[in-house]
């Protein structure tokens, strides 16, 4: 990936949880930066699990996709992919 600069700066947020808000155009690669960031973290250091929240209209769909992000987050830090 030739974005090395914004992968270092996104991971070193993460890692001092920090938030973070990428705004761009559509089709900028934002998504693609955040599997890829997530996809390379070294588990022993951070675990990420990747949440769209488009389409959402209030809190009630924010915490529905949550719920369904819970049970992966679980199973990565317990060592499982």
């Amino acid at each position: 990936m030739d974005r090395e600069a914004e992968l270092a700066g996104l991971s070193e947020r993460a890692l001092q949880g920090r938030n973070t808000r990428l705004v761009a155009p559509r089709r900028y690669g934002k998504t693609l930066l955040l599997r890829h960031l997530i996809a390379t973290q070294s588990p022993d250091r951070a675990i990420g699990v990747y949440v769209d929240l488009y389409g959402v209209i209030g809190t009630l769909d924010v915490v529905a996709r949550e719920q369904c992000a819970r049970p992966i987050l679980s199973s990565r830090a317990a060592g499982t992919r």
